[in-house]
C-alpha cells in the first residue's frame, strides 16, 4: 500500500522522506479501535480469533484459487472522483497480481526474502450479477456529498442508499474522495474491516479515488496501485508488520515477518535496516512485506505464514460463503447455464457531436457466443464485436440495441434515448433565465441524481417579480439531499478577453435548530457533462442574506432578502461548450431560492431583455467617455456600476441626442459597466478607466 506520498523528486534525507511518510497513512487500526470501544466484546473475539489463525493448517494445495467477486461503489459527485472503467480495471490487474504473485516487483526482492515468498492463489473477480438478480458490471455509482471527508467513526458513506451489496456475498470496496483522520492530522489513504470486526452495517475496505490503480485519477501520484493490496491484506485478517513494534516479536501473528521498530520506520526502504533485535535469528526489516509502511515501489510480497493467517479466515465465516461454487454463479463471477441475460454499460452516456464513446458486452447468467448491436444515429449502424466503439456527429438522443445469444436460446436489450448528443458549440450568449417564462428557452432541470430531489417552480416570490426557482429544503429533507439545476451549454468563446461573468440573486436564511446552513455549488464541465468540476462553494454568511436565524420555511419577503452571486468565468473564455450547473446540499434547514441567472460579460441586473445598442469611445478611458447612439433617443438616466453589480455613479436626464459625454469625476479606476435608459430600453457596456 503506498500508506505516505512520496515526492517524485529524488528526496535527500532519510528525515525528510519521515516527515512527509507520516502525513499519509492507514486508517485500518484506528477504525479498529474506534470499533472495540463501540463494541467491547470484538476484544475477546480478536483473541479468539487470532488463536484460531495460529492453530490453521493448510492440509494441501487447492485445486484451484479462491475466487472472491467484487463490487466497487463510486462515491462522487461528478466531479474526477467518479473514476474510470479503465481505472478500476487497472486496479484489479494489480491486485491479481499480486495476489498470485506475478507482480513485476518480485524481481526486486532481496535475496534474504526469497525462501519467505507466498502465492496466496485467491483472485478477484468483479461481480456480474447484483443482489437483485440484474446483470451489473460490478461498478456502482452513487452520488453523495458524503464521499468528502468519509468519518471512521460513522458508516454513513456505507449506509447511502444502493450500497448494501451483502458482505457474505460480495468484497464491497468503497471509493471516495477523502477520508477525515481520527488524529486530525495527516492523509489516511483507505482502511478495511478485519473478519473479527465484520457486520452488514461495516464491512469492507474504504479508498481514495487517487489510490485506485495506477492510470486515470492515480496517476500523478507515487503510487503502483498497492493502496488496495495492503487493505485488502487487513481484511483478509493481516495486521501491519510493525504491530507491536520491536518489543512484541511477531506482534503480526507471523513468524516469517521480521519485527518493525515503527510505522515510518521503513519509509525509505533501507537496504539493509534492521530497526528490531528482538526477533531470533536476527533478520534485517522486510520492506518488501505488502503489510509495510513502505512505498509502492519497494512492496512485492505476502509470506507463506501470511498465507495461512489469510486462508483461516477464508475457510471460517463470514469470508467463507465468499468463494463457494453456488456463490460464485449467483453473482455471475462463474458462468452458469442456459440463456444469457443481455445487458451492457457504456464509457459515457452524454456526449458532444463528432465524439466517441466505448459499449461493452456486460451479459450475464451464462456464456455468449454471439451479439449483435444496432446503434441509432451512429456510425457504426450495427455490429457483432463484443466491445464496439461508436462515434456520434449529429446532436439528438439515439437508441442502442443489443442482442445476446448462445445455444439456449437469447434474449435482446433495448434502451430508447440511451445516448445524448449535444453540439460542439454551445449556444451564443448572453444566456439570462429570469423563470418568466421557462418555456422554450433550454433551461434544463430534473432530478438527475439518486437522491430523487429536484428544484421547484415558485409563482409567488422572486428578485424584482413573482417568479423564481426554489430548493425546497424542509426538516424533512434527508440529510445530504442535493438540488440540481443543469444550464443548457454556452459559448464563452465569443466572449474571449470580454471578462465573462456568471451571476444570479439568491434569496436564502438559516434555520434557528443550528449553526449548520445549507450549502450552494457552482460547477462546470466542459466535456459536454460528463464530468463537473467544482468552482464555487457557498453556505453560511456567503449564502445567506442576513446570518441571523430565520424560522422553518424561510420565504423571501422583499427584494433586501435577495443577495447577488457573481463569478468571473475567464479561466473558461476559451471552452466552445461550457454547461453549468447549480446544486444545493440539504442541511434540513431552509429552502434556498434563485433568480436572473445571467451568463454574459454584464452582471446580472445591469441589462435588461430590452437593449439598444450604444458604443464608448476611449476604452480604455481616463477623463472624459464619449457615448454614441445609433440615431438619436430620448435620454432618462444613466448608472455606473462596478463589477459586483454596487451603483457608483447616477444621473437623471433629459435630453434627446446621438451622443453624451459622461466625465469620471469620481477618479474611477478599474472595469465598470454605464447603463442609459432611454425611452427606447436600456444599452449597457463595460468600460475601463485608467
Amino acid at each position: 500500500m503506498n500508506i505516505k506520498h512520496l515526492s517524485a523528486i529524488v528526496i535527500s534525507s532519510l528525515s525528510t522522506s519521515l516527515t512527509i511518510a507520516q502525513s499519509h497513512n492507514c486508517g485500518t487500526d484506528s477504525y479498529n479501535d474506534h470499533l472495540k470501544k463501540v463494541d467491547p466484546s470484538l476484544v475477546q473475539q480478536e483473541i479468539d480469533w487470532n488463536n484460531k489463525a495460529k492453530g490453521f493448517k493448510i492440509l494441501e494445495r487447492r485445486a484451484s484459487k479462491y475466487v472472491i467477486p467484487v463490487v466497487f461503489h463510486v462515491v462522487h459527485v461528478n466531479g474526477e472522483g467518479n473514476i474510470s472503467r479503465e481505472q478500476i480495471l487497472d486496479q484489479m490487474r494489480v491486485i491479481n497480481e499480486d495476489c498470485s504473485f506475478t507482480n513485476a516487483s518480485k524481481n526486486n526482492i532481496r535475496t534474504l526474502f526469497l525462501g519467505d515468498t507466498a502465492n496466496l492463489d485467491i483472485e478477484f473477480r468483479l461481480a456480474k450479477i447484483d443482489p437483485s438478480g440484474n446483470c451489473t458490471n460490478g461498478i456502482n455509482r452513487v452520488y453523495s456529498t458524503f464521499t468528502n471527508e468519509v468519518s471512521q467513526s460513522s458508516e454513513e458513506v456505507k449506509g447511502l442508499s444502493g450500497v448494501q451489496w451483502d458482505y457474505r456475498k460480495y468484497l464491497n470496496i468503497y471509493v471516495v474522495n477523502s477520508i477525515a483522520s481520527s488524529s486530525g492530522t495527516g492523509t489516511v489513504l483507505g482502511y478495511a474491516t478485519f473478519p473479527f470486526t465484520t457486520s452488514a452495517a461495516r464491512d469492507g475496505i474504504v479508498v481514495r479515488h487517487d489510490r485506485v490503480g495506477t492510470i486515470g485519477t492515480a496517476v500523478n501520484t507515487d503510487n503502483g496501485g498497492r493502496t488496495l493490496t495492503h487493505e485488502l491484506g487487513h481484511w483478509l485478517g493481516l495486521y501491519h508488520t510493525f504491530q507491536g513494534g520491536c518489543n512484541n516479536a511477531f506482534g503480526d501473528g507471523c513468524n516469517d515477518t521480521p519485527p518493525v521498530g515503527s510505522t515510518f520506520t521503513n519509509a525509505n526502504c533501507p537496504e539493509n535496516g534492521n530497526s528490531c533485535s528482538t526477533d531470533n535469528p536476527d533478520r534485517i526489516d522486510m520492506w518488501e512485506n505488502y503489510m509495510d509502511y513502505s512505498t509502492d515501489r519497494c512492496m512485492a510480497l505476502f509470506t507463506t505464514n501470511q498465507k495461512t493467517r489469510v486462508y483461516s479466515q477464508l475457510n471460517g465465516f463470514p469470508r467463507s460463503s465468499l468463494h463457494t461454487q453456488n456463490n460464485l454463479i449467483a453473482t455471475g463471477v462463474a458462468v452458469g447455464t442456459g440463456t444469457p441475460q443481455a445487458f451492457f454499460s457504456s464509457s459515457k452516456r452524454v456526449v458532444c457531436a463528432g465524439s466517441s464513446v466505448s459499449f461493452y458486452d456486460n451479459s450475464c447468467k451464462a456464456s455468449v457466443d454471439s451479439r449483435v448491436w444496432t446503434f441509432e444515429g451512429g456510425n457504426l449502424a450495427g455490429t457483432t464485436l463484443e466491445n464496439p466503439t461508436v462515434s456520434y456527429s449529429t446532436p439528438g438522443e439515439y437508441e442502442v440495441t443489443f442482442k445476446a445469444t448462445n445455444s439456449s436460446g437469447n434474449t435482446t436489450l433495448n434502451e430508447k434515448k440511451y445516448i445524448t448528443v449535444l453540439p460542439a458549440i454551445g449556444q451564443t450568449p448572453n444566456y439570462i433565465e429570469s423563470f418568466e417564462n421557462t418555456t422554450g428557452s433550454g433551461f434544463l432541470i430534473k432530478p438527475i441524481f439518486s437522491t430523487g430531489v429536484q428544484w421547484k417552480e415558485n409563482k409567488s416570490v422572486g428578485y424584482k417579480s413573482s417568479q423564481s426557482y426554489q430548493a425546497a429544503v424542509s426538516s424533512a429533507t434527508p440529510m445530504g439531499s442535493v438540488f440540481s439545476i443543469k444550464l443548457p451549454a454556452i459559448n464563452l468563446k465569443e466572449l474571449q478577453g470580454q471578462q465573462p461573468r456568471l451571476s444570479f440573486y439568491v434569496a436564502y436564511a438559516p434555520h434557528s435548530s443550528g449553526s449548520l446552513t445549507e450549502t450552494l455549488r457552482v460547477l462546470v464541465s466542459t466535456d459536454c457533462g460528463n464530468s463537473y468540476d467544482q468552482f464555487i462553494q457557498r453556505n453560511g454568511l456567503g449564502l445567506a442574506y442576513r446570518f441571523a436565524p430565520d424560522t422553518d420555511n424561510f420565504s423571501p419577503a422583499d427584494d433586501d432578502q435577495w443577495r447577488l452571486l457573481n463569478f468571473s468565468l475567464t479561466n473558461y473564455d476559451k471552452i466552445e461548450s461550457a454547461i453549468f450547473r447549480i446544486d444545493v446540499e440539504a442541511n434540513q434547514g431552509n429552502s434556498v431560492f434563485i433568480d436572473d441567472i445571467n451568463i454574459s460579460r454584464f452582471v446580472t441586473g445591469l441589462t435588461d431583455y430590452k437593449t439598444i445598442a450604444l458604443s464608448v469611445y476611449p476604452n480604455p478611458a481616463s477623463g472624459v467617455v464619449s457615448i454614441g447612439f445609433e440615431n438619436p433617443v430620448q435620454l432618462k438616466s444613466l448608472t455606473v456600476r462596478d463589477i459586483m453589480g454596487r451603483v457608483i455613479d447616477s444621473k437623471t436626464l433629459n435630453e434627446n441626442t446621438s451622443t453624451f459625454e459622461y466625465v469620471n469625476n469620481k477618479k474611477l479606476i478599474g472595469l465598470y459597466y454605464i447603463s442609459i435608459t432611454t425611452e427606447n430600453g436600456i444599452g449597457t457596456s463595460s468600460i475601463i478607466f485608467e
